[in-house]
């Protein structure tokens, strides 16, 4: 394993690109001495577990974890993440490409709900998002950061207290969770839905209402306020992410019924248009 250069940082330690035999890798190390370090190390090797139990296209993989340095080598994606991508003017615009991408987390989501054991990743966001490929028609998207990832029916999740994770940035996460309720699959739904808003809208999800303090984003989330939809973004698109970003939990679909909308939604693609100047 050689380590290259700093690609990013996390709370408990840096991602670098290196190499790994022939492969270019990602590599996660962890940072000695950072405050919380046996939470940063119990997290680690929470998601070494995860990743080894999750294999899919759609999902990063794992190809070998060091003890000296403690790091976990991961595939390269070197296209960055969605939020980036979409944020980009200058990245692609077309609605097939959209749908492509789209029905890819769908799919990396939908094996982590099925799986066995399932697993719900109570994570998703579009930073989390990697995307691969060097031009419009080669790019896919695989999910990534698995270190709060847990196997769907653990009872942990269905006591209250225990549910809720406090979080610096509160943009893609279920109301239910903000109000300590209990996290099921349904809580990634939700957070799919505002994936699904960003990958039509390229802005930042809720960027429009100005809010100064992220308490009074919570408070709007919860009384389910959600961004506007922008007017080149087709009905049956916008009726899917309503679904999605529901209020109520039980009021979601599942990952198969959204992944359906989104096959049916890629046939008509391309009589669909994108504006360029988005």
């Amino acid at each position: 394993m050689e380590i290259y250069e700093e690609i990013g940082k996390g709370a408990f330690g840096t991602i670098y690109e290196g190499y790994f035999g022939d492969d270019v890798v990602a590599i996660k190390t962890l940072t000695p001495l950072t405050p919380g370090i046996s939470l940063g190390f119990k997290e680690f090797r929470h998601e070494v577990s995860v990743m080894s139990s999750l294999k899919h296209s759609n999902l990063v993989n794992l190809f070998a974890i060091s003890m000296d340095p403690f790091a976990i080598v991961m595939e390269f994606l070197p296209y960055g993440n969605l939020y980036e991508f979409v944020n980009n003017p200058a990245s692609p615009k077309d609605w097939a490409l959209a749908l492509r991408i789209a029905i890819d987390v769908a799919n990396g989501i939908y094996h982590m709900h099925t799986a066995h054991p399932p697993f719900i990743h109570r994570d998703l966001k579009s930073p989390n998002v990697l995307l691969c490929g060097f031009n419009p028609s080669e790019i896919c998207a695989k999910i990534a950061d698995f270190g709060t990832a847990v196997e769907m029916y653990l009872p942990s999740l269905r006591d209250k207290s225990s549910a809720f994770r406090d979080v610096a940035n509160p943009t893609w996460l279920a109301p239910e969770i903000m109000s300590q309720e209990e996290y099921t699959e349904k809580s990634d739904i939700y957070s799919f839905g505002v994936i699904l808003w960003e990958i039509v809208a390229r802005q930042h999800p809720f960027q429009e209402f100005g809010f100064d303090f992220m308490f009074e984003l919570e408070d709007a989330i919860k009384s389910n306020m959600r961004p506007t939809f922008p007017a080149h973004s087709p009905e049956e698109y916008n009726s899917l992410v309503n679904r999605c970003w529901q209020g109520d939990p039980n009021k979601r679909p599942s990952m198969f019924e959204a992944l359906i909308s989104l096959y049916e939604l890629s046939s008509i693609a391309p009589e669909l248009d994108f504006p360029e100047d988005i």
